[in-house]
């Protein structure tokens, strides 16, 4: 059986050691690579920015040590996926808001999908792989999406500009810069997915991350399993950044990435 293989980029999770008062910047940490690309790709050089769950780490599982709690407590603002995505991480961050630090769940923000349904699930059951959410819960997978991302980047421009509104000239071109990137990678997927056939839409997988891509490009998703075809065979980058080299360290670059692997995996589909 093939498997699709979630990778993510390797960020190195340190504490400054500094209090917020000592710094020069803000500290604003994130939870996963992809918010942190995200929030880096924003704040630019006006904040300070550090990931909590290591790479190769599932998020829902990941429940932090001494280095994460002293992490988030030194943080001056916490951005996090939300939606159960960093269930194990939910007593610190919860901790973290009866401290006074903000933390800003994107998913609140972003209207989340119910996870399993929609056209996308057509043709069986959904993914139920690690990180899966329950049927009907809310699909925290909104990287997936451009548009989603593109709100979530205004969403973390909107918390920068309240940590440090001097900053928000800097923010705003920032936020520009992600949505021409994202818009610039939704055209290009497009044109990569476009061309294939009805008959080679159909993804057969246990990765559970890829309903707003399915969605938004004209595919659809299926568990394996029962006398549906064999998993399709393809590397996607879902659930994390992918490693230098492999085009897919940024958001933009995994989206073009992913529509690229899939495209050649389906146009071999019998």
């Amino acid at each position: 059986m093939a498997w699709l293989v979630l990778l993510a980029a390797t960020l190195l999770v340190t504490s400054t050691g500094c209090s917020s008062d000592e710094r020069s910047t803000p500290l604003v940490v994130a939870t996963t690579d992809i918010v942190g690309w995200l929030v880096r790709a924003v704040a630019g050089p006006s904040a300070e920015v550090s990931v909590v769950i290591p790479t190769g780490t599932d998020p829902p599982g990941f429940t932090g040590d001494e280095r994460t709690d002293a992490l988030l407590g030194d943080a001056d603002l916490i951005v996090s996926v939300g939606g159960g995505w960093e269930m194990g991480l939910q007593p610190a961050l919860d901790a973290a808001r009866r401290r006074g630090t903000p933390v800003v769940d994107l998913l609140d923000e972003l209207a989340p999908e119910p996870y399993g349904e929609g056209p996308a699930y057509t043709f069986g059951p959904a993914p139920s792989g690690p990180g899966a959410p329950a049927p009907g819960a809310p699909d925290p997978a909104f990287w997936k999406d451009p548009d989603r991302a593109v709100q979530a980047a205004r969403s973390i421009a909107a918390a920068l500009d309240r940590l440090s509104p001097g900053a928000a000239v800097l923010t705003a071109v920032n936020v520009g810069r992600v949505e021409r990137d994202l818009a610039a990678a939704d055209e290009t997927v497009q044109a990569v997915l476009g061309d294939l056939p009805d008959t080679a839409r159909l993804v057969v997988t246990d990765d559970p991350h890829l309903g707003y891509f399915a969605q938004r490009y004209g595919l659809s998703i299926v568990a394996p399993g029962g006398d549906r075809p064999a998993p399709t065979d393809v590397v996607l980058y879902t659930a994390g950044l992918g490693p230098e080299g492999s085009g897919a360290e940024t958001l933009p670059g995994l989206l073009v990435v992913d529509a690229r692997n899939l495209a050649t995996a389906l146009s071999r589909t019998p």
